[in-house]
């Protein structure tokens, strides 16, 4: 043990691989920015294609039925609620991309890369046979 750190100096804990952006190669980013723009998109094609129904209804009084579509309109695409739906329609797709991202890395699991019997131990020297069967599975499943 060191002293000074209170470590052992003989083991160093495994730093794990990195793309060229520095993230972890498990982990994958999520694009929220381009998630923004389908968001933006969807929800811009939604309005435009609802949005002319209220303006083409006859004039009238709000409380007279011939002003309901109007004041409906108004109520349900208002700039507040646009910005409402396209905010709730982006955080729902981030939801979903992480939700796959989830799914994917727990799909990993039942990979059967390792052995799970009751006081099974990875020595050193048979730790490269394990390293060969990971990367021949993560060379054709990717990370």
């Amino acid at each position: 043990m060191d002293g000074r750190t209170g470590r052992n100096p003989l083991y160093r804990r495994p730093r794990p691989r990195k793309d060229p952006d520095g993230r972890p190669q498990s982990s994958r980013p999520t694009r929220e920015w381009l998630l923004l723009g389908i968001a933006l998109v969807a929800v811009g094609a939604v309005v435009l294609r609802s949005g002319s129904s209220p303006a083409t209804a006859s004039p009238g009084p709000p409380s007279s039925p011939a002003g309901r579509p109007k004041r409906l309109g108004k109520l349900l695409l208002g700039p507040e609620q646009i910005a409402c739906y396209a905010c709730f329609t982006w955080a729902s797709l981030i939801l979903l991309s992480r939700y796959r991202e989830v799914r994917r890395q727990r799909g990993a699991f039942h990979l059967d890369l390792l052995p799970m019997e009751e006081g099974a131990r990875i020595l050193p020297e048979d730790a490269r046979p394990y390293v060969r069967k990971v990367d021949a599975v993560a060379g054709k499943w990717g990370p």
